[in-house]
């Protein structure tokens, strides 16, 4: 793709972002109302720095503010915790060296291997890697002078009180264990609509420019479902952290008062995270069936495609795509629906079996025929065993 058509595309992705930003609540919503709080709290920490500290530790407060600033309070609120505990030890480090050993290249040496081994042994997480930053700064800037050290950490103070109220601030609603759920089944109906989609295609003697433009943005609108699906089931497994215990009361259980449908579990949340892995993978799988026949369509190679081939493959993508969506109601919670994904799992191996005999029997190895043949059902074998066996990477 030339640069301009890569401009163009990367436009249009954007201009869809926001329109699905405005069309109703969802990953994309959050992440535009994100980026508004981050430049709310990043001004408001300038603001409040440039009154308050000297200049040669302002920087530090917006910055801080971008940093600790997530998509949920939670998440704000560990950042927040981990980046402060990363600056008072980088701080602390930093003025040590300088009242003792004073600001030399080789008590910077010692330094930074100090910082760099304690931020692998402190659990910070990916703030890890600002510890040695802050000590060097504290160090170089500062030359490791307390009083500068302690203005640096009044300035992230700032920036992390900042990024934490910008946090609460239009916070994302709460999320129940349903959202998970129905967005975990929603991917699973569009993954499945694309493979019907292209088996329905199939029936045509070649399928025209614009269903092939249609597979496409079907499968950017895959790629933006499953990035949906992947925000409700994170969020509401931080609504789970956070939603405290209430054991049922007295008053409800006289009162016989329907009890409230509990929060996922982490095994649910898990599952559930398993499941988008697994629906983003099979996606893949279609993008690669996609690709196929697009270049057979445009290629001398379609015709020879044997009609016999395509009409059960076909099928088979039908009976794949309704395995998908028994797969998309994620772990069965009896032996009924257990027994019905499996069928529809059975179902698609039988037909498998069934068009890899048909290639055999009728020897379709002619040259531009085989590759295709061999592509096309590996594609739907992975599919299978991605929907046999969720746990595998």
């Amino acid at each position: 793709m030339s640069p301009l058509g890569t401009v163009r595309r990367r436009t249009a992705e954007g201009v869809d972002h926001l329109r699905r930003a405005a069309r109703g609540p969802g990953w994309e919503r959050d992440d535009v109302v994100l980026q508004f709080k981050i430049v709310g709290a990043t001004v408001v920490a300038w603001l409040i720095a440039s009154a308050v500290l000297p200049s040669s530790v302002l920087t530090f407060a917006p910055f801080t503010a971008l940093l600790v600033l997530q998509g949920t309070v939670h998440r704000s609120l560990r950042v927040s915790l981990k980046y402060l505990a990363a600056v008072v030890v980088g701080v602390s480090l930093a003025a040590a060296f300088g009242v003792t050993a004073g600001v030399h290249g080789w008590s910077l040496a010692i330094l930074m291997l100090l910082a760099l081994a304690a931020g692998r042994m402190w659990p910070l997480g990916n703030e890890r890697t600002q510890l040695p930053v802050v000590a060097l700064f504290a160090f170089a800037a500062g030359n490791g002078d307390p009083d500068y050290g302690l203005d640096l950490l009044l300035a992230v103070a700032l920036g992390a009180g900042c990024g934490l109220g910008f946090a609460l601030v239009l916070s994302p609603s709460p999320h129940r264990r349903g959202d998970a759920e129905e967005a975990c089944e929603d991917l699973a109906r569009r993954v499945a609509a694309m493979l019907r989609s292209v088996g329905e295609s199939l029936a045509e003697n070649a399928p025209a420019e614009e269903t092939v433009r249609r597979w496409e943005r079907q499968l950017r609108d895959l790629e933006a479902r499953t990035r949906t699906a992947r925000w409700v089931v994170s969020e509401s497994e931080d609504a789970a952290r956070l939603a405290p215990i209430r054991p049922p009361g007295r008053a409800g259980r006289a009162s016989g008062a329907t009890a409230p449908r509990p929060d996922p579990s982490a095994t649910d949340l898990a599952a559930r995270h398993t499941t988008v892995n697994v629906l983003e993978r099979v996606g893949f799988r279609a993008r690669s069936i996609v690709r196929g026949l697009t270049y057979a369509v445009q290629s001398e190679h379609y015709g020879s495609l044997a009609h016999d081939f395509l009409t059960p493959y076909a099928d088979l993508l039908a009976d794949t795509a309704t395995a998908v969506e028994r797969f998309g109601g994620g772990e069965p919670e009896d032996d009924a629906e257990r027994d019905e994904l499996e069928a529809a799992l059975g179902a698609v191996r039988t037909r498998y079996e069934e068009l890899m005999e048909r290639c055999r029997r009728e020897n379709l190895d002619a040259p531009g025929e085989w590759p295709l043949y061999g592509a096309l059902l590996s594609d739907a074998h992975r599919v299978t065993d991605e929907l046999e066996h969720p746990g595998l990477v």
